[in-house]
């Protein structure tokens, strides 16, 4: 059982799908303790505790946002006191879950993603998912999955994979400049094999599973 808010869920689901619903609908922006949305700033303290333990008594600032590049998809980031901020999952917060990182999918990915960013723009004027025809959250999808391609990648480069990564603004693994040459070459064959479709999120998730 999962507790959040006062409120008992029995499944990691039923938790996440209520914080979803909330963060969705307060939407972005910034909720710090002395305001009209103090609540949302003691839900949130709760919320990260998962993560953060004691660190939580040095926030200063919640910042839930998009970015260009994940679409519709809100974040949380966290600002301290000291003026440091740090990128928070509210999905693991809300599932009471660590999720476990495969930091090289992660940083081939972030290579690819300009790529990918790409034939969004190119395609903004028909984001519908190709399957079931809504234009709600339209997301870019491989046809050729993403580790077809990439298990191609190593069976035609016999090549020794970077083991060391620095981070992103996300919190997600990148290629240090000292693995230019891999990511070059890695970017270079998933561009030339990639094709894209667009999907709605939920077209795109059971197509995942």
């Amino acid at each position: 059982m999962v507790t959040i808010d006062g409120k008992n869920f029995k499944t990691k689901k039923a938790a996440y799908e209520f914080v979803k619903e909330k963060i969705y609908t307060i939407g972005e922006c910034e909720i710090r303790k002395h305001t009209p949305n103090a609540h949302e700033f003691e839900f949130f303290t709760q919320l990260v505790k998962f993560k953060l333990h004691d660190e939580t008594v040095n926030i200063k600032t919640f910042i839930l946002f998009k970015t260009i590049r994940t679409g519709s998809t809100i974040h949380l980031k966290v600002l301290f006191k000291d003026g440091t901020e740090k990128l928070i999952s509210w999905r693991d917060c809300s599932r009471r879950t660590h999720t476990k990182k495969n930091s090289i999918d992660e940083a081939m990915r972030n290579a690819i993603a300009p790529h990918a960013h790409q034939y969004r723009l190119d395609n903004y004027i028909s984001l519908k998912c190709v399957l079931c025809e809504s234009i709600e959250n339209p997301q870019v999808d491989h046809i050729n999955s993403f580790y077809n391609i990439k298990n191609a990648f190593f069976e035609n480069n016999k090549i020794t994979h970077p083991t060391r990564f620095d981070t992103n603004m996300f919190g997600s693994s990148v290629f240090k400049p000292d693995d230019i040459e891999f990511e070059s070459l890695w970017v270079k064959h998933h561009n030339s094999t990639a094709k894209y479709q667009i999907l709605c999120r939920n077209c795109n998730i059971r197509k995942g599973n």
